[in-house]
């Protein structure tokens, strides 16, 4: 069921943070087909969202307001279901914030736990363990392996800088035992399922930008000090077959690009397939980090050296400065377009179809936000022009802008 590949040493990097080992003999991580990762508690519902080839919502019905309904809050829970040779397997990773709260949305998912094999913690903050009894109870299998990191056990508490502070308890080892769970503290990689799915472990920093939690501290012989790494921050990993690494994280206290990097040395496998974290903070300033974290990884990955990651990035740094809701709007979208055609200078319709159509998406997107900016500034229509053309003229823009852009796309992507 369990092969572990810790601990490992810490060291002390330039940045002033803890790293684990450079290098380490890659567990025999084995592909899977596929996974499903259902997402059972997050900070944020929209039950308006529709499915599509890659996600699946729940249905909206008619009588939707009489039934019970998902609950979100300030907490995490994924349900990872892999599948390989015809068999399907699956863990938790991590449990929410309220008791009853994972249990619920389980239910009204109609999503049964008989199949879960094991589980696993991201890290010791009370979002993400305080479902633990709930869960325990509905999966109700003894000697359940429970990984979670040394640090998890640690008891820390936010002061903010209003000076409010806020407990956050480690799990309750009692309640584990109680459940005649397994526990397994580790701080390397442990192998699930036979070798199909991988816990991370301690996760190595090497950015200089990630500076942690620094409102953290933790009770250390009855004191509190500062505890800003939150060591015990820990993700899921699986390689899909043709596909390459589906990176489950939780907050990501590691750092993005961190937790990515870490995925590729550990495992040895080069390509990134899919990341997911939870919903969490404020949209402006994870975009910017995102933006941060993309250009970091551009001043690594070169067009020539690193071409597939190079446009990847290119690609979703172009994302982040579109949506960026923050900074001058006409600059970021000029910054978008840039590295929207930087993307395709690499992927084209010939080798990589599906990609080279998504940047072409985006890069049409940019383009119309642009021309109408560029419309809006220079048209201004009175109350009185506005009442006689109220209809005639705005179609007609409209129809003007569609066409023009057409024509612009097509130069586009005719040298595409």
């Amino acid at each position: 069921m369990c092969e572990t590949y810790g601990p490992f040493n810490s060291l002390r990097s330039k940045h002033g943070s803890a790293i684990i080992g450079q290098t380490i003999t890659p567990p025999n991580l084995q592909p899977v087909d596929s996974l499903d990762v259902t997402i059972v508690v997050d900070n944020a519902i929209d039950i308006l969202l529709p499915s599509d080839e890659r996600t699946e919502r729940p249905p909206l019905t008619w009588d939707w307001s009489e039934k019970q309904q998902l609950i979100a809050e300030h907490g995490y829970s994924v349900l990872l279901t892999v599948y390989r040779n015809g068999e399907a397997r699956s863990i938790l990773y991590d449990a929410g914030l309220s008791q009853e709260t994972a249990i619920h949305n389980l239910d009204i998912l109609g999503i049964g736990l008989k199949n879960v094999e094991a589980m696993v913690l991201s890290h010791g903050h009370a979002d993400h363990h305080g479902g633990l009894e709930g869960l325990l109870r509905r999966v109700g299998r003894k000697r359940l392996p429970f990984i979670l990191h040394p640090d998890a056990w640690r008891d820390r508490k936010i002061v903010l800088p209003t000076g409010t502070e806020i407990h956050m308890p480690p799990p309750k080892r009692k309640l584990l035992e109680d459940k005649e769970v397994q526990i397994l503290e580790e701080r390397g990689p442990t192998l699930l399922l036979d070798g199909i799915v991988l816990v991370s472990g301690q996760v190595e920093r090497v950015t200089s930008f990630e500076k942690g939690f620094p409102f953290q501290q933790a009770s250390r012989n009855g004191k509190w000090e500062p505890d800003p790494w939150i060591w015990d921050d820990q993700g899921i990993i699986c390689n899909v077959k043709g596909r390459g690494l589906v990176v489950v994280s939780s907050c990501s206290h590691s750092g993005v690009v961190n937790v990515l990097r870490n995925a590729e040395r550990i495992t040895g496998v080069e390509k990134v397939h899919a990341y997911l974290e939870r919903l969490a903070g404020e949209r402006s300033q994870n975009i910017e980090r995102a933006i941060g974290a993309f250009e970091d990884a551009l001043s690594v990955w070169t067009r020539e050296a690193n071409p597939e990651e190079w446009a990847a990035a290119h690609m979703k740094l172009g994302i982040a400065y579109r949506e960026h809701p923050a900074g001058n709007r006409s600059e970021n979208r000029e910054r978008a377009i840039a590295a929207f055609e930087n993307a395709l200078s690499v992927w084209t319709r010939d080798l990589k179809p599906e990609e080279a159509t998504i940047a072409r998406a985006n890069l049409e997107t940019a383009y119309r936000e642009r021309f109408s900016e560029w419309l809006e500034s220079r048209v201004t229509i009175g109350p009185v022009a506005a009442q006689d053309i109220k209809v005639v003229g705005l179609v007609s823009s409209a129809h003007f802008a569609s066409h023009f852009f057409q024509l612009v796309v097509n130069k586009l992507t005719h040298f595409i």
